[in-house]
């Protein structure tokens, strides 16, 4: 119980690890600190020299030193494979514990200074929303832009509410399809498949931007110029393509105005430079997010994000390529 006589909220694990998630850079120094300071290496009067409980001192090493979006991801490995029956493994004071513990001795903190404080709200924080059955068209949309464009479907549903591909479009990193009932076109964007998609996922390691960006702004472009202000207009990206798009949207232009909606899967973004353009995104009522907390390329997002943003979350497993995967929110379209 801290000084504002607050009880600490009950957390599951998949709690504790995005609560890791949204710890701003002072609240995961402040909680590193803890380890450490368990560890042996001074950190503040108030915090017992030992843990409440035993704890793994390989667990505790390991929150000391280990970036936020990787540990995150280390942490979901350990809970499937602790609640996975054929492995012969028990996370008992290992990295979920070791959070939970440190997590508690933080909420004890509250009062004690202003390092500690915005602790109040950031640990009152719930994850909301699935995604939709509409979302799901909008993720099969960029699954199909990863298909050679022979092999693309041409169309998505069925009925009068079906999505009908646009050949005339299609590129090896777009397709573009009609909704003729709703008059919406739906551009949608692939990520990362080819070589040269490498070395724009290294300048984004660099620099958090592509070097794509004017390539891709003037498509959007020329796709409004084509059908004219009768239609609706949203865009879909997934992995490097929504990174992308999150950088292009920040130019204020008449053309790209028209998109309504922009749908961002899983995201890569590094997490210690330029996010300027990803906290004006997660304030965009345009932008939607698609995030997973297991997918340590996208999970800075998730201290990013905040009530106020458009999120649906996906169920994290031990597979950090599934985690990442466009397939998780296609679901059955």
């Amino acid at each position: 119980m801290n000084l504002y006589k607050k009880r600490f909220p009950d957390k599951n694990a998949e709690d504790t690890i995005v609560d890791v998630l949204r710890l701003s850079p002072q609240e995961f120094s402040n909680f590193q600190n803890v380890a450490g300071h368990w560890l042996g290496k001074k950190f503040h009067d108030s915090i017992p020299d030992t843990p409440p409980q035993k704890l793994l001192p390989s667990a505790l090493k390991t929150i000391r030193n280990t970036d936020q979006s990787i540990l995150a991801a280390l942490m979901h490995v350990e809970n499937h494979a602790h609640n996975d029956p054929s492995l012969e493994y028990h996370q008992g004071g290992g990295l979920i514990e070791t959070g939970v513990s440190i997590f508690n001795t933080l909420w004890n903190t509250i009062g004690l200074g202003p390092e500690f404080d915005s602790l109040y709200q950031t640990l009152g924080w719930k994850k909301p929303n699935r995604e939709t059955p509409l979302d799901r068209y909008y993720a099969k949309t960029v699954d199909e832009s990863y298909k050679a464009i022979d092999d693309r479907d041409d169309q998505i549903g069925g009925g009068t509410n079906a999505w009908v591909r646009l050949p005339r479009f299609d590129n090896k990193k777009f397709s573009v399809w009609l909704d003729r009932e709703e008059k919406a076109v739906h551009v949608a964007l692939k990520g990362t498949s080819s070589a040269s998609d490498v070395l724009s996922d290294l300048s984004l390691i660099a620099r958090n931007k592509s070097g794509h960006e004017k390539e891709i702004r003037d498509y959007l472009k020329d796709i409004t110029r084509a059908y004219g202000l009768n239609y609706t207009y949203d865009v879909s990206a997934h992995s490097l393509g929504g990174a992308e798009l999150v950088n292009v949207f920040q130019e204020d232009d008449p053309q790209l105005n028209k998109y309504e909606r922009i749908n961002i899967f899983n995201p890569g973004t590094m997490p210690t430079h330029n996010l300027d353009a990803a906290r004006l995104a997660v304030k965009d009522p345009r932008f939607h997010f698609f995030l997973n907390s297991g997918d340590a390329l996208s999970n800075t997002y998730v201290s990013l994000v905040n009530s106020d943003s458009n999120v649906a979350w996906s169920d994290p497993t031990h597979n950090p390529v599934y985690n990442h995967s466009i397939g998780q929110w296609i679901g059955d379209v």
